[in-house]
């Protein structure tokens, strides 16, 4: 029996393998496309600023987060969708695929990257750089809007307009997709990160406190709404006084919040409506009738479809599983790379 496990694992090790990976601002996420999802971690490091020695990554390094302490430094390596520190970016990448893909296989097997369809092609080469210090080399880039439909089952090879809203934690892209062709896309630097920005200069300028913004993440996930609630939720915070700088507790409800982040929303609700506008009236049709997906950590704030719905005038629904919609699509490319190829860059 022992014997057989080995030969089970040296034979899994050498087992040719493909992979996808979303790479994103708030999280990562890894496919394998022989054992599913391997790797769902938060996109952040600790590390000690005196030596370079990483204390956490993932969940053990977000609890890190906002907290000021000599000598070490938490934070997230990519900003808006992009890498905006490579040294943190390639390290915590190299973390995050050690943990779950032996290095032996880096060299042989195949790897498809989940990007923003506006990545700037500077951040693009800092991807790159990224990838090869972790060892990967045979890849393709590919574009997250797009493999969320494909997540989705959207008809994206047939004559009818899809559209697509990615909603992640740094960037928003608004895309149609038809006959295998982008017809009209929008890329805008509104996430999940802004919306939280949006709650702290809330709490600040209301209640006279400072938040982090791990705090006012966590305040958006369990009373957050897109629009006003019948029923209210409430939920108790510690905040440090502007004036003391000692610890109160205060009570906000969800509808508070409404306000705050409602202008982010319709930032993002101007860039559908150009998006469609921008395409041909037979397409426009087609989205009265088929709707749009919403996909991203953003996605699951409360409501947000019914906020679109009833701003742009057609409907939307929340996909299933939004934080790995992007990644869970990437790995159906390798069912037909061929087809999807123009799609993708080196």
């Amino acid at each position: 029996m022992k014997v057989s496990n080995v030969v089970k694992k040296i034979y899994k090790i050498f087992k040719k393998d493909r992979y996808a990976i979303d790479f994103g601002t708030s999280d990562c996420v890894i496919i394998s496309r022989n054992d599913g999802i391997i790797l769902h971690e938060p996109t952040v490091l600790a590390i000690d600023t005196y030596n370079k020695k990483i204390l956490a990554v993932g969940h053990d390094a977000k609890v890190l987060l906002g907290r000021k302490s000599e000598g070490l430094l938490a934070s997230r390596p990519l900003k808006n969708g992009g890498i905006s520190s490579l040294f943190l970016a390639q390290t915590l990448l190299k973390e995050f695929v050690s943990k779950c893909i032996p290095r032996l296989k880096l060299s042989y097997s195949e790897f498809i990257i989940s990007v923003p369809l506006g990545l700037p092609s500077i951040q693009k080469r800092a991807l790159i750089k990224a990838l090869k210090f972790v060892g990967i080399n045979n890849f393709y880039m590919f574009p997250k809007p797009i493999a969320v439909a494909l997540a989705s089952d959207l008809p994206i090879d047939q004559p009818y307009g899809n559209l697509i809203v990615n909603l992640g934690g740094g960037v928003s892209e608004v895309i149609i997709v038809s006959m295998n062709s982008v017809v009209s896309h929008i890329s805008l630097q509104i996430g999940g990160d802004v919306l939280d920005e949006n709650i702290v200069n809330f709490i600040r300028k209301k209640y006279f406190g400072y938040i982090s913004n791990i705090v006012a993440e966590k305040v958006k996930i369990s009373i957050g709404s897109a629009v006003l609630l019948e029923e209210d939720k409430t939920t108790r915070i510690t905040v440090k006084d502007a004036s003391s700088g000692f610890p109160k507790e205060i009570v906000i409800s969800g509808n508070e919040i409404i306000d705050p982040i409602k202008s982010s929303l319709y930032e993002i609700s101007n860039g559908i409506k150009k998006v469609i506008a921008d395409a041909a009236p037979e397409i426009v049709s087609d989205l009265m009738n088929r709707g749009g997906i919403l996909s991203g950590g953003t996605a699951l704030l409360s409501n947000i479809d019914k906020f679109f719905s009833k701003l742009i005038g057609i409907p939307f629904i929340v996909v299933d599983d939004p934080l790995i919609s992007a990644a869970n699509g990437t790995i159906k490319v390798f069912n037909k790379i061929d087809e999807y190829k123009h799609f993708m860059n080196k």
